[in-house]
C-alpha cells in the first residue's frame, strides 16, 4: 500500500473500534432483555451491521474492510465489555466470515452476494455424514451448538466423507440456513442470548463448489487462498480463533471491574458500617484484580500481535507457536474468570440479586469458560509436549 492507502487503511480500522466502543455502552442495558429472548437484541444486530463490524474479514473485491489481524479480537474484547453473549455471538460470526473466505471463488460470491454484511454461524465438530453424488454431496446428521443461528443467512458446518458405510476424511460445507432445519434447545445458565442452536439435516443436497476439505483450513490449501491472499486468509483458523475468543472473556472481565470498582467506591459493610473505600484489603484485593487483567491484556495483545506480523510478513506459523498460542489464550481466560469470581465475591451479596448486571457477567463468564476451546490442562500438556520437543498427536488440531 502507498503512503495515502496505508493512511485510510489505519483511518478505517480505528473508526470501526470506535463504533464498537459505542455499540458495547449500549449492551449491558439489553443484556437481560437478549437473555429472556434467546437471542441477540435487534437493535444490536442492526448497529453492528451498520458500524460495518460485520465487514471485517471480507474480502475487499467483495466490499470487505480486511482489517489488520489484531482489530478482530479488539472487536470482540470492546462488545464483551458490554455483554458476553453479544460479544461471542458476534465474535464468533466475525470468524466464520474468514472462513467463507477460504471457500471456492463462486461460493464466495454467493455468499456475498446481497452484500458484505452476511452472517453465517456453524459447528467445528462433525455432527453427520455427506455421501457423494452428482454434482456434490448429500448431509444427514445432527449438529450441536451453533451459535448466532437465529441470524444466520448461511450455515457452516462439517462432516465425515461416507463410503460403504464408513466414515473418511472431514468436509468443510456451507448451506443457506433455509436449507436447515433448526432446533432451539438452547436451554442454560448463562450465555442464552447468544441464541445456540442445533442443526438437523435430511439427505439435504450441498453442490460441489460450497465444499472443502476440513484440513485445508489448517495447511495453507484452501481454494479460496487463490483469489483471497490477504493475511487474514494465511493465518491457520484456529490461530485465528484463539485471540479472539479469549478476547471477549477478558472484556467481559473488564466491563465487571469497571462495573464493581464504581459500586465498591459507595459501599459500605453491613457488618461494622465501614466504607469499603477506607479498608486497605479491599483496595489491595480490586488493585489485585486490575493488575492481572493488565497482565492477560499485554500478552493477549502480544499473542495477537504476533499472529498478525506473520500474516503480512508470509511467515509460517510453527507447530509450537500455535500449540503456545492456545495455551497462553487459554491462561488469559482463566485468569479472566477468576478475576470475576473474586470481585463478585468481594462486592457482597447484592451482586447476586436476579435484577444485578454484575451476576449475568458471573454466571456467562463463567459458562464460557467450561467451552473445550479453554480445556487448560489440555493445552498446556500441548504446549509442553512443542516444548519438550515431543510429537503432538493427530488429533490435536492446532
Amino acid at each position: 500500500m502507498n503512503d495515502t492507502t496505508t493512511a485510510r487503511h489505519f483511518a478505517t480500522q480505528h473508526e470501526i473500534l470506535e463504533r464498537t466502543l459505542e455499540i458495547s455502552k449500549r449492551l449491558t442495558a439489553r443484556g437481560a432483555a437478549a437473555e429472556k429472548a434467546g437471542q441477540l437484541d435487534p437493535d444490536t444486530v442492526a448497529e453492528v451491521v451498520s458500524a460495518g463490524l460485520m465487514t471485517v474479514g471480507v474480502p475487499h473485491r467483495l466490499g470487505g474492510v480486511e482489517v489488520d489481524y489484531e482489530v478482530i479480537p479488539q472487536i470482540s474484547r470492546y462488545l464483551g465489555r458490554g455483554c458476553l453473549a453479544s460479544a461471542w455471538t458476534i465474535g464468533i460470526l466475525l470468524q466464520h466470515n474468514m472462513q467463507m473466505g477460504l471457500f471456492p471463488q463462486r461460493a464466495q460470491e454467493e455468499f456475498w452476494a446481497d452484500g458484505p454484511s452476511c452472517f453465517a454461524p456453524g459447528f467445528i465438530i462433525p455432527g453427520g455424514t455427506a455421501r457423494r453424488v452428482e454434482g456434490g454431496w448429500t448431509l444427514t446428521g445432527h449438529w450441536r451448538f451453533g451459535s448466532g443461528y437465529p441470524q444466520g443467512h448461511w450455515i457452516l458446518l462439517s462432516a465425515h466423507e461416507e463410503t460403504d458405510g464408513k466414515k473418511g476424511r472431514v468436509l468443510r460445507f456451507a448451506l443457506p440456513a433455509a436449507d436447515t432445519a433448526p432446533q432451539n434447545n438452547w436451554n442454560v445458565s448463562g450465555l442464552a442470548g447468544t441464541g445456540t442452536w442445533d442443526c438437523l439435516l435430511e439427505d439435504v443436497f450441498v453442490p460441489e463448489h460450497r465444499s472443502m476439505p476440513a484440513a485445508s483450513m489448517l495447511d495453507g490449501s484452501a481454494p479460496g487462498l487463490q483469489v483471497n491472499p490477504g493475511p487474514l486468509w494465511r493465518i491457520p483458523m484456529l490461530s485465528f480463533y484463539y485471540p479472539n475468543m479469549s478476547a471477549m472473556v477478558l472484556g467481559a472481565a473488564e466491563g465487571l471491574a469497571a462495573m464493581v470498582l464504581e459500586k465498591m467506591k459507595a459501599r459500605v459493610l453491613a457488618y461494622g458500617g465501614a466504607s469499603a473505600s477506607d479498608l486497605p484489603y479491599m483496595r489491595a484485593n480490586v488493585a489485585r484484580a486490575f493488575v492481572t487483567l493488565n497482565a492477560a491484556g499485554a500478552l493477549l495483545e502480544s499473542e495477537s500481535r504476533r499472529i498478525g506480523d506473520a500474516s503480512r510478513e508470509g511467515r509460517a506459523f510453527t507447530v509450537e507457536e500455535r500449540a503456545a498460542v492456545r495455551a497462553n489464550c487459554t491462561w488469559v481466560v482463566k485468569q479472566s474468570r477468576a478475576v470475576i469470581n473474586d470481585l463478585c465475591d468481594q462486592s457482597g451479596t447484592s451482586s447476586f440479586f436476579v435484577q444485578s448486571d454484575l451476576q449475568r457477567f458471573h454466571r456467562e463468564v463463567n459458562v464460557m469458560s467450561s467451552h473445550s476451546f479453554y480445556d487448560a490442562d489440555r493445552m498446556l500438556d500441548v504446549y509442553g509436549r512443542g516444548l519438550f520437543g515431543l510429537d503432538i498427536p493427530a488429533g490435536e488440531l492446532i
